[in-house]
């Protein structure tokens, strides 16, 4: 019967000896640092061994309380980043049914405009149109933004429709007054279908990291959507 290579290593006449072990355990002290999966492995010693023999109960115990702790700092991130997940869902969530329930053209943007800083916890939110032509009626009046031609894809380059930015200042053009109180931005393109002006939904945060290169677009891009589908449907009831 075979056995294994580690049986034939066992076996074999040139064994290393416990001395040899100890002396490059000594000369390696990190080496259970690297290999802590030998920690299980091992047979732990009495306790009462004399001064001189290091206790391997209490470098396991050690070693356990480090691991319990790193899992429960894992766990707290963890916990703290599906809280501020689950809130800021419920926000949009929020917005959502406002945009919804808008009784008109002018209502929505002043929702979008007015109230949505407010729901989602932001320093200014902005809509944006790129046309030199006339807007609908009362549009320019609730806030609605013209932008100069070729000012979104500026904003939004390589053709991307969503973008997030942290650590940068708002921009005037877009967000006006309330330009001074950005800090990081989110910023997505609208399409109000073929013959209408292209659009631009931003977001403004005033921390710095607001929003991030790094985080998912999900919930924005569900957002603006719905912006985007509720301004196509009150153009067409108007028209």
């Amino acid at each position: 019967m075979k056995g294994s290579p580690e049986d034939a290593k066992a076996l074999s006449p040139e064994v290393i000896a416990p001395e040899a072990v100890a002396a490059y355990l000594r000369r390696h002290p990190d080496f259970l640092n690297e290999h802590p999966d030998l920690i299980a492995a091992l047979v732990p010693p009495d306790f009462d061994h004399g001064e001189s023999v290091v206790d391997m109960q209490h470098f396991m115990l050690e070693r356990l309380r480090g691991e319990l702790a790193q899992a429960k700092t894992r766990e707290r991130t963890l916990l703290s980043a599906a809280e501020g997940n689950a809130n800021v869902q419920a926000r949009v969530h929020l917005s959502v049914r406002k945009l919804l329930a808008a009784r008109s053209f002018e209502h929505l943007i002043e929702i979008v405009t007015g109230e949505l800083p407010e729901i989602l916890e932001l320093a200014a939110t902005a809509l944006c149109v790129e046309t030199a032509e006339p807007l609908p009626p009362g549009a320019r009046d609730v806030g609605v933004v013209v932008l100069k031609p070729g000012a979104i894809d500026r904003l939004l380059p390589a053709g991307r429709d969503i973008a997030l930015k942290s650590d940068t200042p708002g921009d005037k053009a877009v967000f006006g007054s309330r330009a001074g109180s950005v800090r990081s931005v989110a910023m997505m393109r609208l399409r109000f279908g073929v013959g209408s002006p292209a659009g631009l939904f931003a977001l403004g945060a005033a921390a710095r990291d607001g929003f991030d290169e790094r985080q998912g677009t999900e919930l924005l891009s569900f957002l603006a959507h719905v912006i985007q589908n509720s301004i196509r449907r009150w153009l067409v009831l108007g028209s």
